[in-house]
């Protein structure tokens, strides 16, 4: 995961707190500060860990899950990390990246953990091991049946690396809808060499412009792998490979709307697994097809 999609997935995830809406991934977790008992946090970091099994794990720091804003330093986490994964048995969850995250006068520190290696196994107080496991907001020990399911995971989630894209607008002749175009290509780095398929039917895709357009859904998604031609149905990524995606909305909104960045979330959700990809990233957004004139007739309605 690149710099500026990270950024983009923790101001997502500060947006949501702020609205009291629940976050969009259960693999993410609020911190108002670091965890002073490094033996309980190191429970709960393998317990995500397992269940995230090869997905990445995501730490804010400095925020309460209210959205009340405490700040942290990106120098404290660097000096609280080599002291948690002392706590684990052999292997543990590596920091893949330690990004500060501005919010209004404030600084969060977004700690992103990768998963790979699991299962995860903590060395307890009382001196035994443990492979912990996370079910809603309570961590666990894992049964067999869920230690049996994270060694004999089939699937691996690809990589996705954000290329190109834009987002556009255009006024219709009635001056009362926006249609909104997407059009993106990510870079699919499969982690094996088993093919992975993403059905087109559970694609869903997000938008939002900042001080003009909030989270809103896309009516209608196409993906495909370039430089095959569309299939109707789904991709089968076998290697590396370039997808294509496109979006399109509708916004019944009789205001003009100002071009800006665009953050854009995908989530595509592959076959056999219960765990969906989701693709982030930051994207020009443009508005055409208004000149003087229309703008002058757009106001009078």
């Amino acid at each position: 995961m690149r710099r500026h999609e990270l950024l983009a997935w923790a101001k997502r995830i500060v947006d949501s707190a702020k609205s009291g809406q629940p976050l969009e991934d259960s693999f993410v977790e609020l911190k108002a500060e670091l965890p002073k008992n490094m033996d309980r946090a190191a429970r709960q970091l393998a317990a995500q860990a397992n269940v995230a099994n090869g997905e990445n794990v995501l730490w804010l720091v400095g925020m309460q899950e209210n959205g009340t804003i405490c700040g942290c330093k990106r120098h404290e986490a660097a000096c609280w990390y080599p002291r948690l994964h002392k706590r684990f048995d052999g292997v543990y969850p590596r920091l893949l990246k330690c990004l500060n995250v501005p919010c209004g006068r404030r600084t969060l520190v977004a700690l992103l953990f990768v998963t790979s290696d699991s299962p995860y196994l903590v060395n307890r107080p009382d001196g035994f091991r443990e492979i912990p496991w996370r079910e809603a907001n309570a961590t666990r020990s894992a049964t067999r049946e869920e230690v049996v399911r994270m060694l004999t995971e089939s699937i691996h989630l690809p990589a996705a690396d954000f290329v190109d894209g834009r987002l556009v607008a255009r006024q219709s002749r009635n001056f009362t809808t926006w249609h909104v175009r997407f059009r993106a290509q990510f870079y699919l780095k499969p982690k094996n060499a088993r093919p992975v398929t993403i059905p087109a039917h559970l694609c869903a895709g997000f938008f939002s412009v900042e001080n003009g357009i909030q989270k809103t859904q896309f009516a209608k998604m196409q993906i495909r792998l370039a430089p095959d031609t569309l299939v109707p149905y789904h991709v089968v990524a076998k290697r590396p490979e370039m997808l294509l995606i496109e979006a399109e909305a509708y916004l019944d909104r009789r205001r003009l709307i100002h071009g800006g960045e665009a953050e854009v979330e995908i989530v595509l959700r592959p076959v056999n697994t219960r765990r969906p990809l989701i693709l982030l990233c930051s994207v020009p957004f443009e508005r055409v097809g208004l000149d003087a004139r229309q703008i002058k007739r757009f106001r009078r309605h």
